[in-house]
């Protein structure tokens, strides 16, 4: 959008120059521009395409700055994105660590119980039995 904002404020530019560079006679002038004749108009069909021209250049400018207004806001919206993925990672991350921290005191505890073991429970009917 960028470009075609520029290329219609360039286009009308262009337009209005070679329509001021013209040289004008008599009561209705001869549009030239380009190396052809364009019209023959009067000094207010001139003026009222001034104003038109001004629009259309006006236009022109107003699409590529809305095109640079979208592209920010799209921009900023991925780095939000991009933020916001950055801490749930963070986060994935830390509940990932206390997880194997957690699994890593869990192991110790076992490979401890295995390396002392307790002394044999006696159940009650084998203890009435040996008594």
């Amino acid at each position: 959008m960028l470009v075609i904002g520029l290329l219609i404020a360039a286009a009308a530019a262009a337009f209005g120059a070679v329509v001021t560079v013209e040289d004008w006679g008599g009561s209705t002038y001869a549009v030239r521009g380009f190396g052809h004749h364009l019209a023959n108009l009067t000094l207010a069909e001139i003026f009222l395409a001034g104003v038109i021209l001004c629009g259309i250049f006006f236009f022109g400018l107003w699409l590529s700055s809305l095109s640079s207004t979208l592209h920010r806001r799209r921009s900023l919206r991925r780095r939000a994105e991009m933020r916001s993925l950055r801490e749930q990672y963070e986060e994935v991350v830390a509940e990932r660590d206390r997880l194997a921290r957690e699994l890593e005191a869990q192991r110790g505890r076992t490979s401890d119980a295995a390396a002392y073991p307790r002394e044999p429970q006696v159940e009650r009917d084998d203890a009435h039995r040996l008594g």
